[in-house]
């Protein structure tokens, strides 16, 4: 399983755990049965991001933007009181653009944490984790 580590998913880990960023499952394709990669996005907003958005800056129409520029879709935009000031749902066509578009955001400078977690074929990877626990031999 590959695995990009970033600090903080959850609050007792945040300052001194890494915690995998983007989870892939096991098979080649990233995409089930023909349709698109489910992510969820955690995140939260730079102080000069934050006065944008108290100033009108359409966060929604700019999420939808981001990701059907990677030929994925939203499902929902969140804002939210708590660890992160937005959680967003949605849909990419494969891991590279999940990625990419994770790349592009973060390299703009306006989130100070960003989380992307996506969903798992768990079948497959129940499979790979039986196979690979069959062949694995601890020491000792």
């Amino acid at each position: 399983m590959a695995a990009k580590v970033s600090k903080g998913v959850c609050h007792r880990y945040r300052k001194n755990h890494s915690v995998p960023l983007e989870l892939s499952s096991s098979h080649e394709t990233m995409t089930f049965g023909g349709i698109a990669m489910k992510v969820t996005i955690l995140a939260n907003y730079a102080p000069h991001a934050a006065k944008g958005l108290m100033q009108g800056s359409d966060r929604q129409a700019a999420v939808k933007a981001l990701f059907e520029s990677v030929g994925g879709k939203v499902t929902s935009v969140m804002f939210t009181r708590g660890i992160y000031d937005v959680v967003v749902n949605g849909e990419v066509p494969d891991q590279s653009a999940g990625i990419g578009m994770s790349l592009a955001v973060r390299a703009s400078g306006s989130l100070t944490e960003m989380v992307v977690l996506e969903e798992l074929d768990m079948k497959a990877v129940l499979a790979a984790a039986n196979k690979a626990a069959g062949a694995y031999k601890p020491a000792g």
